[in-house]
């Protein structure tokens, strides 16, 4: 499928950068429609890239060798178990801590900043996306 100017949806589809656009759209039209259900995705997503920070700061992955934090020894699978499991349960505080506090935020600097808040998102959601997956 073609639009104007030969640009297809699979040079679209295969752009980072345009896909990254498109979300932060996607988020501020759902923030038009729905402001409750924005502040829930808002926090779903970067709830999620700070979860997955802090399980990388708690806990270090690699070639089956479990490590926690502070150490650069292999630690016994139980040990690693609860660092991951303090690790959920910080990441779970601070992401419905955002929950309840996003509005209140969003009241205090106004709805003009809901463009830059979902481009936000969609930015951080990409630098996660880089450094688990595309990390050398």
């Amino acid at each position: 499928m073609k639009l104007e100017l030969g640009i297809t949806v699979n040079s679209m589809l295969r752009n980072e950068f345009f896909m990254i656009l498109a979300s932060a759209l996607l988020l501020f039209v759902l923030a038009l429609v729905s402001f409750q259900f924005w502040v829930f995705f808002f926090s779903v997503l970067v709830g999620w890239v700070i979860a997955d920070g802090l399980s990388g700061f708690f806990t270090r992955r690699g070639r089956g060798i479990g490590q926690t934090m502070g150490s650069n020894r292999m630690q016994p699978r139980g040990v690693v178990y609860l660092a991951f499991f303090v690790g959920i349960i910080v990441a779970t505080e601070i992401s419905s801590l955002m929950l309840n506090g996003v509005p209140n935020l969003v009241a205090d600097i106004g709805k003009y900043y809901l463009l830059p808040l979902s481009f936000f998102a969609s930015l951080v959601v990409w630098v996660d996306m880089r450094v688990r997956l595309y990390r050398r």
